[in-house]
């Protein structure tokens, strides 16, 4: 159960932390937020997420993060739901690909709360909210669905089809390798998948809801930004309260 959470978390942090109805879309707002949203440097994001994955097979999870535009260094807590488990609450750290996990379900060696492991797997950043917008914008293929309030602000709701292709191909050099060999066998099939967004009235994202397939694999995000230009822990824990993952038996 140890692995299966801190996969978890480790999938989110590496694919995200990102046509149906409606009269096309005057994408100048979605411009607009690109630029407003861009500026800022972090966010704090209230978010759940469920995945079905041939791997590490099904969970769910709820909770907060503060995270930098990039995802490249945050904090999350978590409350993880895998089928036939009780929920079981999880911390985690991150700088780049380093990872500070903690959790009740991790059997730690006395004095340690915190195990740490290196995963040069993961994507080490993810697109910013400017260059996910811009993504969106210029997929040619937007949405506006209208007006719709998110905890209490009116927003406007849009949605885009996504090439899975141009996601890859237009991610930060380190992370567009990492995805290259991660997803090796998804690229150029012409794989497309849905986002949509809900932008307020001071250009801003608030809400994001992300639906991604894999292959068999599923995966359904759905984030609300509840405020940016917040302070985001730049330091790992304590190093005396820290084990590493290789050292802690199964």
């Amino acid at each position: 159960m140890r692995r299966a959470l801190a996969l978890t978390l480790l999938l989110l942090v590496s694919v995200v932390l990102p046509a149906c109805g409606g009269d096309e879309a005057d994408v100048g707002p979605l411009a607009a937020a690109a630029e407003r949203s861009g500026n800022e440097e972090s966010a704090h994001w209230d978010m759940e997420m469920d995945v079905d994955s041939t791997k590490e097979g099904k969970f769910s999870m709820t909770g907060t993060a503060l995270m930098t535009a990039d995802s490249s260094r945050g904090r999350m807590d978590m409350n993880v739901k895998i089928p036939g488990e009780d929920p079981v609450k999880m911390e985690m750290i991150n700088i780049r690909d380093e990872f500070w996990m903690r959790s009740p379900a991790f059997d730690l060696p006395r004095g340690k709360k915190w195990m740490h492991s290196v995963d040069r797997s993961v994507a080490p950043s993810t697109m910013t909210l400017r260059e996910l917008l811009d993504l969106i914008r210029e997929s040619g293929e937007v949405d506006e669905l209208g007006g719709e309030r998110v905890r209490g602000r009116a927003t406007t709701h849009y949605k885009a089809t996504v090439s899975m292709d141009d996601l890859f191909e237009r991610s930060p050099e380190e992370t567009k390798a990492r995805f290259r060999k991660k997803f090796k066998q998804f690229e150029g099939k012409g794989l497309e998948f849905p986002i949509e967004v809900w932008i307020d009235d001071e250009e801003l994202v608030r809400r994001m809801v992300i639906d991604m397939k894999f292959g068999k694999d599923r995966m359904h995000l759905a984030a609300d930004i509840l405020d940016y230009g917040v302070n985001v822990p730049s330091a790992p824990p304590d190093e005396s309260t820290v084990v590493e993952e290789s050292d802690v038996p199964d």
